[in-house]
């Protein structure tokens, strides 16, 4: 039982795509695609959605605010129907909120990109490999063929071993020789093995302040409504910005959300204590969220 439970935790919700099959992970998801084979952890949400010259492979989770119902088989669909090309996907995917990567194959291009903030990671190989890109770069080590060993930079290493803290990497460099990390607003070619910027492609207008706000107040409560609606949630509340944020844009869906402040030894004067125990307490007046305090 402790095995079977510690291999299901290993690279839980993880995903790797190569060009050969990989026998030890059997057990995990599995798509064909073109030449290329992709494995997903069983506990990881894929869908695919395909036509006559095109194929469109969601691993995540993609959210619509303009349609909270549709989902995930839905919202790739759509992705397929309407785009023909990388650039059409990469303007059509903006409407959409998740964490996810999305892998499109037409008759000229096979790329992968993530979600706007690069929630789910990707790793790619630069070089002739087995493995082309994955969720970790560990898990490419594993599974490279040939094997990958540790980068051959020094700086590189003295950086890792010595100053590296709370994994803040920036950058798109690994500890791995031969293994790179995507950035945010970039997609990975993968013929070629390489990353290019796909946002933005032209200078971005200046919106007015209230227009600013009334557009991201409806997408957020659009997002908040479409996640409620197919997992079950928690909240934790803080005294940042964000937080609160989030907390406003729940409202109309607070009955679906458990809310919480997590007071571990900070103590009821702290502001993320004290700020979100009146906003909920003031909010309880009129919406009732549920709330708990775990300290």
């Amino acid at each position: 039982m402790q095995a079977a439970m510690k291999k299901n935790l290993e690279f839980r919700r993880q995903f790797i795509l190569g060009k050969a099959t990989i026998s030890q992970l059997n057990d995990w998801k599995y798509l064909e695609i073109g030449v290329y084979h992709l494995y997903a952890h069983p506990d990881l949400e894929v869908s695919q959605a395909r036509s006559a010259k095109k194929t469109a492979v969601l691993i995540g989770s993609m959210f619509d605010a303009a349609a909270p119902e549709k989902e995930n088989a839905d919202i790739i669909e759509d992705v397929l129907l309407n785009t023909n090309n990388p650039e059409e996907c990469f303007l059509w995917i903006s409407r959409y909120a998740g964490c996810y990567a999305l892998l499109c194959k037409d008759g000229e291009n096979t790329f992968i990109l993530h979600d706007a903030r690069g929630l789910r990671e990707i790793y790619y190989s630069t070089k002739e490999n087995d493995i082309v890109c994955g969720s970790q770069p560990n898990l490419i080590a594993k599974f490279a063929n040939p094997k990958l060993g540790p980068s051959s930079d020094l700086d590189l290493l003295d950086f890792y071993e010595n100053h590296l803290w709370d994994s803040r990497w920036v950058g798109d460099e690994t500890y791995f020789e031969g293994i790179k990390h995507l950035q945010p607003n970039h997609y990975l070619d993968i013929e070629r093995r390489e990353a290019h910027r796909y946002w933005p492609i032209k200078p971005i207008s200046r919106l007015e302040l209230d227009e600013a706000v009334g557009l991201s107040c409806i997408f957020l409560r659009g997002v908040m409504n479409a996640v409620v609606r197919r997992h079950s949630v928690l909240m934790a509340v803080t005294a940042g910005t964000d937080s609160r944020t989030l907390l406003a844009a729940s409202r109309g869906s607070q009955d679906k959300i458990y809310y919480f402040v997590n007071n571990q030894g900070l103590g009821h004067s702290n502001p993320d204590i004290s700020v979100p125990e009146r906003c909920l307490r003031a909010w309880a007046s009129i919406s009732y969220p549920r709330c708990a305090d775990t300290g």
